[in-house]
């Protein structure tokens, strides 16, 4: 897991520093807003934990290899949703089948309900799922710090 380093967004910003930092109230409320869209997303809470979560790292994905503004406070919201969703165990297993199996199930290429609309190839979305897999994991295990 080399790719574990804590200099990238999705292992250093805490979800309730970031929304202070930014500069119009504007841009926090559709942080927000992006919260609750995710928080009831269908294709993250699925009865399939497993594809659940790779789901929701497709988001983090898609914001990543879109260059989106905000990708970094994207992953830490995915990040957080995650964790409030799933106990820690089930949460570590479903992330590593990410990691162990990064051919298994479907991804998302997608997300234009999530203000996240364009099309990205399903390897690339596979690849970076994967990364924020380990990055996550990472946290979970205690190897990277807020």
């Amino acid at each position: 897991m080399a790719s574990l380093s804590a200099n990238y967004p999705a292992t250093t910003k805490s979800s309730r520093d970031w929304l202070r930092h930014f500069p119009t109230p504007s841009l926090a409320e559709g942080m927000d807003e992006f919260s609750a869209m995710l928080g009831t997303w269908a294709p993250g809470r699925l009865d399939d934990s497993g594809q659940s979560v790779r789901n929701l790292l497709c988001v983090a994905a898609i914001a990543d290899v879109s260059a989106d503004l905000h990708e970094g406070e994207i992953a830490r919201l995915v990040f957080d949703d995650l964790r409030v969703q799933f106990d820690q165990d089930r949460l570590r297993r479903a992330v590593a089948w990410v990691i162990l199996y990064p051919q298994g199930g479907t991804v998302i290429t997608s997300v234009p309900e999530l203000g996240l609309g364009r099309h990205f190839s399903e390897r690339i979305i596979r690849e970076r799922s994967t990364m924020y897999a380990e990055k996550f994991i990472g946290r979970l295990l205690g190897k990277i710090h807020d």
